[in-house]
């Protein structure tokens, strides 16, 4: 009598258990079980007073730093060092230097001289009009 072999798909799920990795028939388990959920939380908020809550990022008590640095620029009136405006604003070094670069591209400040910096003519017309 032959010796009956397992076939290759048992030796495959065999290794598969073994091994705690997911096969395709628990993957769609997982699919269906995840539409269900979506589905009783979309008919639990239609059913309840209940509505997303939205944030702004942007907040009126902190402006944004570039507005902050802008506002320091335009009161002072000269050029300001970096380390004037460090001490001034308190920001970290890195948000300062981030922050001074994209207003020098923007063409909202000019550099004076490496390290001296002060609000662009431009800039100095908008603020002066509002």
């Amino acid at each position: 009598m032959p010796k009956d072999y397992p076939n290759f798909e048992s030796i495959i799920s065999g290794f598969l258990s073994k091994l705690e990795l997911a096969t395709k028939s628990d993957v769609h388990s997982l699919m269906n079980r995840i539409d269900d959920l979506e589905q009783l939380i979309e008919s639990v908020v239609k059913n309840s007073d209940i509505r997303p809550v939205r944030t702004k990022k942007t907040n009126l008590a902190n402006p944004r730093i570039s507005d902050q640095i802008i506002d320091i620029l335009g009161k002072n009136g000269s050029p300001m060092t970096y380390a004037q405006l460090k001490e001034i604003s308190g920001f970290d070094e890195k948000s300062l230097r981030n922050v001074i670069y994209r207003l020098n591209k923007l063409g909202r400040i000019e550099t004076v001289r490496r390290g001296h910096y002060k609000i662009s003519n431009s800039q100095d017309k908008k603020l002066n009009d509002s």
